[in-house]
């Protein structure tokens, strides 16, 4: 059985869809399952279903073709995604930079910045580009604690050569 776990936080905006379009590839290479993820503000209870209902949408939209799940949590974003992570024992975290307008865009880019310094597990981070395509994307390594998988990293090595001639990197 195939534990390899992708972990793809979402907001649920058009922004959303250039991060699964860069997992899905990914997570095909490692014969990882995809883990799209969505964090509802706190007080929002009630909310998961149709959470549930937009996730799986938003998969549609990216043709998947191997293992997809489906999870909504409720709290603090940044919080949320390195738990989900630490709870999946996720292989690499794949989310966007940005993808939204005025105030929420530079709440995202606070939660990114978050999660890079929390996380125990490689982040890819996406940017979309005008058409929500990723246009720009970058592999960060987070400090690795004593307990976590150096085999994980020695397998994004080729994946991340594969994104190199794909999309420029900045």
């Amino acid at each position: 059985m195939n534990n390899k776990k992708i972990l793809v936080p979402v907001t649920l905006s058009d922004g959303s869809l250039s991060s699964v379009l860069v997992a899905l590839p990914l997570a095909q290479e490692l014969s990882a399952t995809m883990v799209l993820f969505h964090v509802l503000p706190t007080g929002w209870t009630g909310e998961e279903g149709d959470a549930l209902w937009r996730l799986r949408q938003l998969a549609e939209r990216a043709h998947p073709q191997g293992p997809i799940e489906y999870v909504v949590s409720e709290g603090n974003v940044a919080d949320k995604i390195v738990e989900q992570a630490e709870t999946l024992n996720a292989d690499a975290i794949v989310m966007s930079t940005h993808g939204e307008k005025g105030w929420f865009r530079w709440l995202h880019r606070q939660t990114a910045r978050k999660v890079l310094r929390r996380a125990s597990r490689p982040v890819w981070l996406v940017s979309p580009g005008g058409h929500r395509q990723p246009v720009m994307m970058r592999m960060l390594d987070s400090p690795q604690p004593a307990h976590a998988s150096s085999v994980a990293h020695s397998l994004f090595a080729p994946l991340l050569a594969f994104f190199r001639q794909v999309w420029p990197i900045s």
